[in-house]
């Protein structure tokens, strides 16, 4: 059932008001520099790296040929023409050497860096914003000096959960498709030109067919007393008590009073009538059952 480690109605108000501070954890860092830099890094992520500066950071996978994910980055520029990509620390003993394996004849060179060690976001932080990690407008900064109060790395990542926005070793996995994930639109530049993957991708996007789509839902009500504390694992039912669907996060939205919940689900299930996703295979009325909403973070996000 929903407990205490969920973020409370005034957390939430403060990250609206006033903006709060959290420090980064569980990343690490990667400087790709060298006359070459941008042109091969733009051959090796799903994104623009273009669009990079040093204030803004652009949000990117890693893909096989086949399409397939292999990691995701935030990518900014640093000096002298080199770029700053910080991942998930899970992927720092393979992510770097999938980035230098191309590098063949060309002029580029792989350095480990420091990742970001603050984030501030909500609030104020949207007029400075740069990154949107949690899927909210902030930026990235070495120390905590703007008077605001800290939320823990827990909290924020409820933070995340209620903005819709996945997250590597949650609900991104290495081997899945990039377009069954949704995040295409904030990942991936269609006219930058080719890249690892670049095909594949492309052809899905043209032939517009997945068989499963990462999905924002929220509980059509309130309903507290469930099985699991955080529902993550759970799987999801048709009305009919078919297995349609696995939540990967959830988190109790303090200001709608109800889960809300980031789940894979079968294309095919969208396209019956349904009155919503059911956390049971034999759905009643009293039953936690979910319907699909936007994503909130595709909408409020800088740059995500």
């Amino acid at each position: 059932m929903k407990d205490d480690s969920q973020l409370s109605l005034s957390g939430w108000n403060e990250v609206a008001a006033s903006g709060v501070a959290v420090r980064i954890v569980d990343r690490f860092g990667l400087q790709v520099s060298g006359p070459d830099a941008e042109r091969y890094l733009n051959g090796q992520v799903t994104n623009d790296v273009r669009r990079a500066t040093e204030e803004r950071a652009i949000y990117a996978a890693i893909t096989n040929a086949k399409g397939q994910m292999e990691g995701d980055a935030w990518i900014r520029r640093g000096s002298e023409g080199s770029f700053l990509l910080d991942a998930p620390l899970s992927l720092e003993s393979i992510l770097p050497g999938r980035l230098e394996r191309y590098a063949i004849a060309d002029d580029v060179s792989f350095e480990r860096v420091e990742a970001p060690a603050w984030h501030i976001f909500g609030g104020s932080a949207a007029a400075e914003a740069g990154v949107g990690r949690f899927g909210m407008p902030g930026y990235d900064c070495e120390n905590q000096s703007a008077g605001l109060s800290e939320m823990t790395a827990l909290e924020a990542e409820r933070i995340r959960v209620l903005m819709g926005l996945p997250r590597w070793d949650a609900d991104l996995v290495s081997g899945m498709l990039l377009p069954d994930a949704g995040i295409d639109p904030i990942a991936v530049s269609y006219d930058k030109g080719c890249y690892i993957g670049q095909e594949v991708i492309s052809r899905i996007r043209r032939a517009g067919k997945t068989n499963k789509k990462l999905t924002y839902l929220v509980a059509k009500h309130s309903v507290e007393s469930v099985v699991e504390e955080n529902l993550a694992g759970e799987e999801l039912f048709s009305d009919e008590g078919i297995a349609v669907g696995t939540i990967t996060s959830a988190a109790w939205h303090p200001r709608l009073d109800r889960w809300a919940a980031i789940a894979y689900v079968k294309k095919a299930a969208f396209d019956r009538a349904t009155a919503g996703f059911f956390l049971e295979a034999s759905p009643r009325e009293e039953h936690l059952f979910f319907t699909e909403d936007p994503a909130p973070y595709k909408a409020k996000s800088a740059d995500v």
